[in-house]
């Protein structure tokens, strides 16, 4: 975290969310290294089993897509406004988990523009409908 210089509203590091995401019984974890005000967050994703970073992610929401190889991608939601917000999808490579491709604008209200003046598309069914990891969100 010093070596990132984090110093947002809440550097954190002080909790983790456990989710195995290759499948070999093992946990990794998501860990909220600094967030936000409005809730977006940089998140660490970490194996223990050895000990290593499996790269940086960031936003709101994190989303674990369905596994079809060894490590499944990634997607976050990162919030912009109360009406916008993008999607952004997260492949693991030779270095880890790392963005994939342009992000995908998010728009949540009943507007033809986004406020930056760009067409949003509204949210993927699956996204709208994926359960929280936690007993109670917030939690």
């Amino acid at each position: 975290m010093k070596r990132e210089k984090f110093s947002g509203v809440g550097t954190w590091g002080d909790r983790a969310m456990a989710f195995d995401l290759n499948g070999d019984r093992k946990s990794e974890y998501f860990v909220p290294l600094d967030c936000g005000a409005t809730g977006n967050c940089i998140w660490g994703l970490f194996a223990v089993e050895p000990v290593r970073l499996l790269g940086i992610i960031k936003g709101q929401y994190i989303f674990v897509h369905r596994r079809i190889g060894r490590w499944p991608e990634v997607i976050t939601y990162a919030h912009f406004s109360a009406v916008e917000g993008s999607l952004t999808t997260y492949r693991f490579g030779k270095r880890g988990y790392v963005p994939f491709g342009a992000g995908y604008p998010i728009n949540h209200g009943n507007f033809d523009l986004d406020m930056q003046g760009d067409s949003g598309n509204k949210m993927p069914t699956p996204l709208e409908r994926a359960r929280p990891a936690c007993e109670s969100p917030g939690s």
